[in-house]
Parts: structure tokens; C-alpha cells; sequence
């Protein structure tokens, strides 16, 4: 067996001291040798031991064989594609396009999908019509003869177990996170999450850099509020970069972060982040911590409440329906919307059965009950992941996420709404293990922003250059009408524009 594979296993030192018990020997110190010898001990079972990110191709010479695997979340990218019977793979589509350059041919239906559903990285297929992507918790295995693809399982509890300890549990994985020889920083944006490992680092004594973006002149936009009180409380221990970016910048950037993303991306305010990254990069930062996937397991975003709304109406708790009522924290629309069972599977069942769509958004989307939980995993996730690790990797920094193990994902993903939620508010559980080290001001937010930008009014200084560029663009052609693109509004304008300016970027 060989290995090559973009990624990392924390844990590999528990690891190795394992696979020694049971009679292998190592020639190195690297995480590496361990997954290759895991896996040639263990099989596929190898993955769920693994605490760490991967996109890995194993090859068997014995068995002529050759399997790409990728991590449980997707953290790490890896790309493939068939050309005249040979297989290539990459952490990049641009190293295939260079490679082969018959590879630049768009996919339309993608295309489709992102310009009129707003949706990326929701399948197999990327904007490049022969090039594929392995999904999530996906092993494709390739022989002379056919390609077997299976999905690795992810079970989650269901009931909360008597001696789980939320502080232990994300603790023991930001730890592991720490494990590092070069210097390590976090991306602190003001929110619970990120703060939340910042203020861990801080009361372990931990000196560390903080890069945090800021808007001091869009209040509606700015969290730097919150940034300055966490720097405050562990000012011993934070060295601080804020940032500032402006319209300027993030419109000059717009083509070399085309050339880092390798497609289409669906906010101007991209920049922003890309803005940390090479922040850290000047301050010789080569680990980046986040706060992503949180939210996803802990229950961090408000369409997630309507999944509460209906554990209690569907437990019938009339006193707890009248209290949410009484104190407007859920009406009567919610109830109906309820009760019809509207909410995110009717919303996508409406988009599947559209007998005019021209995307792949359709069909096979309905194997599991969708809710909000599993919108924002299957969905939401893999985009943030997406662009996290293109600006990251174009920096040549390693972007970590200690929330995203499948050990958090075993304990809490599973568990229902009203054990990680009070009365519908987010992510109480996560909050309440770390209240004491927290600033109370994160502590007591009831907003959340995320690293937004003030992409409406930036784009309504550009309203006119960007509906010229996108109907005088080769790739609409005439398809698209003046009277039609006046109608788009700033999103739907944004994600027309960026689709020109990538294909005349990148594909011609």
C-alpha cells in the first residue's frame, strides 16, 4: 500500500501506540505512516478512530486498486475525473484544467442550480461539466474494471448520556486541535463559537494571535463590540489584528479569488475572509483555528427553532405551546406551518418537483427526513468548509475546526432540540459549559452575524457596471433580457455577475 493525502490526524499518537500493541513497527514520527497502517489494519473502520481532516488516495498495488476517501465533513476538497481511461485526482480543479485542459467545459445544470437556487457544493458535480468532487464521508473505489462508491455511517445519539460533559468533550477536541510545531491563531469574529475557543486558549494561559474583520463605519455589520470584550478579559494572553475592508478591495480582489476558489462564489463580500487569511500569513501564522460547525451540532441558527416548535407540538404539551405563544416566541402560522408539515421539506419537495428546472436539484434528495439540522449539514456546512479551506490553502495556512469531529457530531448532533436549546433559544448547552470563561456580552447575544458585509450597499454603487458586464457577457448570450436583470435583486445580480466573471477569467 501507498498514500498521498492532504490533511491531518491529531490523534495519531494514541494511534500508533495502538497499532504497536497489536505488532507493526514505524520507520517515521508522522500521522502519515499511522493512516496508512491503520488503514491496512483496520479497513475502512480506520476513519471513525481517526480525530482529524483528510482527502486521501490509498493505493493498492497487490490488488491494483486505487481508493480516494474524504473526511466525515468535507473539510479537506479532493476532485476527480475520467479522461480516455485514465484517472486523475486533485485538492484543485485548476491542477486537472492545467493538466487537461479538455476539462473546462461548463456544467450547465450546476450553473442552473447555483444562479436560480442559490445552492453550491449540494452534490457530486461541480461547475465543470467532467469533473466530479467526493462528497462527504464518501470511499470511491477504482479497479481496471469498475468503480464502488460507499458512505461511511454517521450515527448520532439520539438521548442524552449520563456522564457526557460538554466542556470535557469540546476541550478534549480543541486540544488536539493545538497540536502543532509552528504557531497557531484564531479567526475570532465575535461570535459564541469562536469566542468560546479563544476564551478556552486564554484560561489555559495560551498565548496566541486573534485576526478578527471589522465595519467601524457599517454598525449594522460591525462585531467588533464584542471582539474588544473578549480581547479585554484576556488582554495578557491575546495579541489582536483587526482588520478593515472596503468595497475597493473587495472588488479588485474579485479575480484572484476566482483563481483561488476555482468557481463561481456567491457574496462580493468575500473578500472579507480572505482578508484574515492574508492577515495571518503576514503575521507568520501558519494554523488558523474557527468557530464552523457549531452551529450545525449545537443547534446555532433560527430556522433551527421551528424544529423545536415542532418537538412540542408534536409531544402535544399544550402549557408549553400556550407560554411560547403567550410570549410571542412562536404564533399561530408557525403551528399551521407545523402541522401542514410546510417548513424546509416542502420548501425543497417544491424545488425537486419543478418541472421546469434545467439543475440537478431534483430527485434522490429525500433518502432521510430533511429538517433544519440536516439543511444546514448537508448544505450550508459544506459551503462554509468550501471557502474556508480555498482561502486558506491559497495562503498556505492550515484552517482547523474544532467542533467538526465526529466524536462532537456522535454526542449532540442527534440529540433533540429541547436538550441543546432553551425554550427554542440556540445553543444554550454549548453556552452554559463555557459561561464562566466566556465575556458575558458574547454570553448574552441574542443577534448572530457570521462574518456578514455590507454586500447590499456595495452593490448598489455597482448596480449599473454589473447588469452592463452580465448582459454584454459571451456565456448569457441573449438569454438573458435588460427587463429581466433589472427585476434581480442584489444576491440573484451578485451570483449572474460572478458566473460571467469567472467565465471569462477562468474558462476562456
Amino acid at each position: 500500500l501507498s498514500v498521498v493525502y492532504n490533511g491531518e490526524i491529531y490523534n495519531y499518537k494514541e494511534l500508533r501506540e495502538e497499532l504497536r500493541e497489536l505488532g507493526y513497527s514505524f520507520e517515521t514520527d508522522t500521522d502519515t505512516e499511522v493512516f496508512l497502517i491503520a488503514y491496512h489494519h483496520f479497513g475502512n473502520s480506520c476513519f471513525e478512530k481517526f480525530v482529524g481532516m483528510w482527502a486521501a488516495a490509498i493505493c493498492d498495488d497487490e490488488n491494483n486498486t486505487l481508493t480516494l476517501c474524504r473526511d466525515y465533513f468535507g473539510i479537506k476538497p479532493l476532485y476527480y475525473a475520467s479522461v480516455e481511461g485514465s484517472i486523475y485526482f486533485a485538492s484543485e480543479i485548476k491542477f486537472l484544467t492545467e493538466f487537461e485542459p479538455s476539462l473546462k467545459e461548463v456544467d450547465k445544470k450546476t450553473t442552473y442550480d447555483f444562479l436560480v437556487h442559490n445552492l453550491k457544493e449540494h452534490s457530486k458535480n461541480t461547475f465543470y461539466k467532467n469533473i466530479k468532487q467526493l462528497e462527504p464521508a464518501n470511499i470511491l473505489t477504482i479497479s481496471q474494471d469498475k468503480m464502488e462508491l460507499i458512505k461511511l455511517p454517521m450515527v448520532s445519539n439520539k438521548k442524552m448520556t449520563a456522564d457526557s460533559n460538554v466542556y470535557e468533550a469540546v476541550k478534549k477536541s480543541i486540544d488536539y486541535h493545538l497540536i502543532a510545531d509552528v504557531p497557531v491563531g484564531i479567526s475570532l469574529s465575535g461570535g459564541v463559537d469562536s469566542t468560546i475557543v479563544a476564551s478556552y486558549l486564554a484560561s489555559q494561559k495560551i498565548k496566541f494571535q486573534s485576526f478578527s474583520s471589522i465595519f467601524p463605519e457599517f454598525k449594522q455589520f460591525d462585531e467588533s463590540k464584542y471582539v474588544y470584550d473578549t480581547i479585554e478579559k484576556y488582554k495578557e494572553y491575546i495579541r489582536e489584528n483587526l482588520i478593515k475592508t472596503t468595497l475597493d478591495q473587495s472588488w479588485n480582489g474579485i479575480d484572484e479569488i476566482l483563481t483561488c476558489m476555482d468557481e463561481p462564489y456567491n457574496v462580493l463580500g468575500m473578500f472579507q475572509p480572505y482578508s484574515i487569511y492574508q492577515s495571518a500569513k503576514e503575521k507568520g501564522i501558519t494554523v488558523l483555528l474557527g468557530g464552523q460547525g457549531a452551529d450545525e451540532i449545537f443547534g446555532g441558527y433560527k430556522a433551527q427553532r421551528k424544529e423545536y416548535h415542532k418537538e412540542v407540538i408534536r409531544t402535544l404539551s399544550l402549557f408549553e405551546i400556550f407560554r411560547l405563544v403567550r410570549q410571542k416566541k412562536i404564533n399561530k402560522s408557525i403551528i399551521k406551518e407545523v402541522l401542514l408539515e410546510k417548513n424546509w421539506v416542502r420548501k425543497l419537495k417544491k424545488l425537486e418537483e419543478d418541472k421546469n428546472s434545467k439543475g440537478y436539484f431534483k430527485g434522490g434528495l429525500f433518502e432521510q427526513e430533511f429538517n433544519a439540522r440536516t439543511w444546514y449539514f448537508n448544505y450550508g456546512l459544506r459551503e462554509y468548509l468550501y471557502y474556508d479551506d480555498r482561502l486558506a490553502m491559497w495562503h498556505s495556512i492550515e484552517g482547523r475546526v474544532p467542533f467538526l469531529t465526529l466524536g462532537l457530531y456522535k454526542l449532540y448532533a442527534g440529540l433533540p432540540y429541547s436538550d441543546i436549546t432553551n425554550k427554542g433559544e440556540q445553543k444554550v448547552l454549548l453556552k452554559e459549559a463555557f459561561k464562566k470563561i466566556m465575556p458575558a456580552s458574547v454570553y448574552n447575544r441574542k443577534d448572530k452575524m457570521g462574518y456578514v458585509s455590507p454586500q447590499e450597499i456595495w452593490m448598489k454603487s455597482k448596480e449599473d457596471e454589473i447588469k452592463k458586464f452580465i448582459l454584454n457577457n459571451s456565456f448569457f448570450k441573449s438569454e438573458l433580457k435588460e427587463e429581466v436583470v433589472n427585476n434581480f435583486n442584489h444576491n440573484k445580480l451578485w451570483r449572474h455577475y460572478i458566473v460571467a466573471r469567472w467565465y471569462d477569467k477562468i474558462i476562456n
